[in-house]
């Protein structure tokens, strides 16, 4: 049995160019040199940023706590090649709590959505195309690690007494869905771009965002909204009884190894079965279908589109788009907008369904936001916000490359004639 805690260093280094002014950092900040920057507590200001970059100090040394604080709302993911689908590979093993939802399905009882309740986006407020806020980055983030942290403490006591804390993972649902009310596009920045560590607590949070996201614009009401972030903390649980030497390899796995992952949602309704009845169906609906695919090449049963929840399916795009850009450890993560040709492309096989699909280019872009682009203007940026239809021209933070502390301006490249996105890149500069 595998315990997901972090197996992080305890200091990392960090490049200047990505910290955040106005962050509290939990621990000191060092050079290389071992000599202490600034204090624990401290507000990282403006002028100590530009101070580094006067001392052309490009990296400094901070906690590892600190470290995840500071990859937030920065893609990952570097590759331009995605790993392949796994196809037409169904889980060998059942339970009785999967034999009642596989009874369920068979007769289309469970595959409906209940009745319809006031759109959640309704309640979102419409931002102006600028920058985000910088106070309602940390408190986002600050929240976001609180959750992380709540999740890791859940999954822990299941580890060791087999008791669920429910109530606890619904909470963390309502209260995380919240916080996309006063910024959706800053919300999703968060949701999109997952560092490594913590698993499978941070993945499924990232996952539930995403889905939440794509939800939302999709006119769902809170409660379904909510079921749908539940399921997506639940549905890797049962990746707590895969063994450490297959979750944990530094290669593709083979097709034998890769038969016990497909067990992990069948494993999920073992270690929920005391806590069962008081989930949502519709979020153990998400949490049992969302590796299924709309062309019946998915796990663990091989449904095709009539018999997999609607919720679900909206599971299915968010964490495969999740699980693409996230470094594993036999591969890197995917630069976002990869990882986004490789959804549309796994929608042209068949795997996911359409109104999904486009939901998500709607949310989150072509070039997805947080993604860094270079435009036809040699200008190189950010983008920050979506564009509703206008998925190949997301609003962009822009700068000319290396001058970026000199200051940025904000484009809705859907207004600016002649100007649009060239390449995705790696890095800001």
């Amino acid at each position: 049995m595998v315990r997901f805690l972090s197996v992080a260093k305890m200091f990392q280094n960090v490049e200047v160019s990505n910290l955040r002014p106005g962050t509290v950092l939990s621990a000191p900040v060092y050079d290389h040199r071992s000599q202490k920057l600034l204090a624990a507590g401290v507000s990282l200001t403006n002028s100590f940023l530009a101070g580094l970059r006067k001392r052309q100090i490009r990296e400094i040394i901070i906690s590892e706590k600190d470290y995840a604080r500071h990859q937030l709302y920065v893609p990952q993911g570097t590759s331009k090649t995605a790993p392949p689908f796994r196809n037409g590979l169904r889980a060998n093993c059942s339970n009785d709590l999967a034999r009642y939802l596989d009874e369920q399905i068979n007769d289309g009882s469970l595959l409906t959505l209940g009745p319809p309740g006031e759109p959640f986006g309704d309640r979102i407020q419409q931002q102006e195309k600028r920058l985000y806020d910088a106070v309602a980055i940390e408190v986002m983030a600050e929240r976001h690690e609180l959750s992380v942290e709540t999740l890791l403490d859940t999954i822990n006591v299941l580890q060791a007494s087999g008791m669920l804390d429910a109530e606890t993972m619904v909470r963390v649902s309502e209260e995380t869905l919240l916080s996309a009310v006063d910024d959706l596009d800053l919300f999703v920045c968060l949701g999109i771009n997952p560092t490594e560590h913590t698993y499978p607590g941070r993945h499924g949070l990232h996952v539930a965002m995403l889905a939440m996201s794509i939800g939302a614009g999709m006119g769902l009401d809170q409660g379904s909204l909510v079921d749908l972030a539940l399921g997506c903390l639940l549905h890797d649980l049962g990746m707590l009884r895969v063994s450490a030497p297959t979750y944990r390899s530094n290669r593709v796995l083979d097709e034998s190894e890769f038969l016990e992952i497909t067990r992990h949602p069948v494993d999920m309704l073992d270690l929920i079965e005391r806590n069962f009845d008081n989930l949502p169906m519709a979020a153990r609906m998400v949490a049992y279908q969302m590796h299924e695919r709309c062309n019946g090449s998915g796990y663990p049963r091989g449904r095709t589109a009539e018999y997999i929840h609607p919720l679900a399916k909206i599971a299915a795009v968010a964490d495969t788009h999740v699980a693409l850009v996230t470094p594993r450890p036999h591969r890197l993560g995917m630069l976002p907008y990869y990882g986004m040709k490789t959804i549309l492309k796994g929608f042209q096989q068949g795997l996911f369904d359409a109104n999904v699909v486009r939901a998500l280019l709607h949310t989150v872009s072509l070039f997805p936001i947080g993604s860094f682009v270079k435009l036809s203007d040699n200008r190189v940026g950010k983008v920050i916000r979506a564009n509703s239809e206008n998925y190949f021209q997301p609003i962009v933070e822009v700068w000319h490359p290396g001058r970026r502390s000199s200051g940025s301006s904000v484009l809705n490249l859907s207004q600016e004639a002649g100007l649009k996105v060239v390449e995705p890149l790696s890095r800001p500069d």
